[in-house]
């Protein structure tokens, strides 16, 4: 007899039994280690690299010397007066750079290398809820290896 179905019979439709199982969607502690272990070589490479104090680190690090040195941590500048708003970054760097007493490439950069590491874990998270823990771990590593994350 037969078949009165529009469809033809050698259509094979995914159903929910094709989706991935909730192994497939979890991302792994590996593999965010992983994502910490190419964090911190690019943060390595950053730290060896030439810094360029005449872009944005002139102007935190100013400003975090105006906070460690005159205590203004409310509203810090740097040495032309002006302010930097928001002043979460100097926050930041300054209480990094606070047990050394000064500021270095090391302490202008940690905070800026974290945050860049968390939305990397962030994204490769959610990537893995939604997409599956292969592809989260591969977003997590396109941000990370992005120009937007290395510079």
């Amino acid at each position: 007899m037969p078949s009165t179905s529009p469809w033809p019979s050698d259509l094979v439709v995914a159903g929910p039994e094709s989706a991935p199982g909730p192994a497939d969607r979890r991302i792994s502690w590996r593999d965010l280690a992983l994502l910490s272990c190419v964090g911190a070589a690019m943060f390595a490479i950053r730290l060896t690299g030439a810094p360029n104090f005449f872009d944005n680190e002139f102007r935190v690090g100013a400003c975090v010397l105006d906070v460690l040195q005159h205590g203004n941590w409310l509203c810090p500048h740097d040495v032309l007066g002006n302010t930097d708003k928001p002043p979460m970054l100097t926050w930041l760097t300054a209480l990094v750079s606070w047990p050394l007493g000064r500021v270095n490439p090391f302490t202008l950069y940690l905070p800026t290398a974290l945050a860049t590491l968390v939305t990397a874990w962030i994204v490769a998270v959610a990537g893995g809820r939604r997409f599956g823990g292969r592809s989260g771990l591969f977003g997590g590593l396109a941000f990370l290896l992005s120009q937007v994350a290395v510079v």
